[in-house]
């Protein structure tokens, strides 16, 4: 068949005929995907806050520019140089949330950051990903510069999923890609808190001893950290720790702004020592191994969630984690390394 001229402002889809009709011009097809013309939501119409297409939003808190008591986030909104994906709608909603907690509480209002991060399949047991930073700006949500789209190869969790997904089974690359990178985006700011206050001030403490715990060795001894120099900035070393945490398959259950609150904080205990330029720890857990550990001895519990940490010292960028006892707990300790490695290299 003859491909049939892209746009029109009319056109017609017979299933009956198998004819597609644009702009009056009816053309027979053996096979035709419709596209229906992209645009936000009649919600957003009915709201009165569209321009256009698209419903224009404040980067800084996706508010929307004609009505500021409503938040718009994902294809509906212009996003600028944002890609309209789950993960980006995602990475939005954590600044949007940011922003009615802040107006709720009047709680600190932190400055929004984005990041995107897109698998495609190219082959039976292939794939590849591409993700990007992003920053607003009062125009628009910008890309970070410098901050061009990298690429990685399908994680070898994933391979056994994908050929069963391209053959045609229930089984796909959900558990292990999509519904990691759809759940979790870390890199913006403080998310509200979930569960108790309990819970939280515990994550903190966690988070807080998983990187003060002696540090800066290349020490493999208990109680000591294993670090890894990265060749980059903090940014692109936290976006590789992410995306070899959501590469792997596993769920980022919290992310610990630690320098940031270390800064934020020594005036008011009366130090002026700055220990980071920046640091965040991002602490996880594994279904297999957690129980695998606690099984073996319950009182494992207490070196979970696990983390691995990214800090900036006196110019230097490092990726680390915490050294575990011997024991079961080496088998943690070698995902740990394997993950911190990958993202150094990355």
């Amino acid at each position: 068949m003859g491909r049939p001229g892209f746009g029109g402002n009319n056109v017609e889809v017979n299933a009956d005929e198998m004819t597609v009709s644009i702009d009056g011009e009816v053309t027979k097809v053996d096979a035709c995907n419709v596209i229906p013309a992209m645009k936000a939501g009649r919600i957003c119409d009915m709201a009165g806050i569209t321009e256009g297409n698209w419903a224009p939003v404040i980067p800084h808190t996706m508010q929307s520019r004609v009505d500021e008591n409503i938040h718009v986030l994902g294809d509906a909104s212009n996003q600028g140089d944002m890609p309209k994906s789950g993960f980006a709608a995602n990475s939005q909603a954590k600044v949007a949330a940011m922003a009615v907690r802040s107006a709720l509480t009047g709680s600190k209002l932190f400055p929004a950051k984005f990041t995107n991060t897109c698998w495609s399949l190219i082959d039976e047991g292939d794939g590849v990903k591409v993700g990007a930073s992003y920053e607003a700006t009062d125009e628009k949500i910008a890309k970070v510069d410098g901050s061009s789209a990298r690429s990685a190869r399908m994680p070898n969790c994933a391979r056994p999923r994908l050929r069963k997904a391209w053959a045609g089974t229930k089984v796909s690359l959900r558990t292990c890609l999509a519904e990691a990178d759809s759940r979790r985006d870390h890199r913006g700011p403080v998310a509200p808190i979930q569960g108790s206050e309990k819970m939280r001030k515990f994550m903190m403490a966690a988070a807080v001893a998983a990187l003060t715990t002696p540090a800066f060795a290349d020490s493999h001894g208990a109680g000591q950290a294993t670090t890894y120099d990265f060749d980059g900035s903090f940014d692109d070393a936290t976006f590789a720790v992410e995306s070899a945490i959501v590469g792997a398959g596993l769920v980022i259950d919290y992310v610990s702004h630690t320098g940031e609150m270390l800064n934020r904080t020594g005036a008011d205990v009366g130090s002026e020592v700055k220990i980071f330029e920046a640091a965040d720890i991002f602490l996880f857990c594994s279904a297999v191994l957690s129980r695998k550990v606690m099984e073996a001895d319950p009182m494992n519990l207490a070196h979970c969630p696990y983390g691995i940490f990214v800090a900036e010292r006196e110019g230097k960028v490092m990726i680390g984690y915490r050294n575990y006892p011997e024991g079961e707990m080496q088998e943690v300790q070698a995902l740990l390394d394997q993950l911190a490695r990958e993202a150094a290299e990355n």
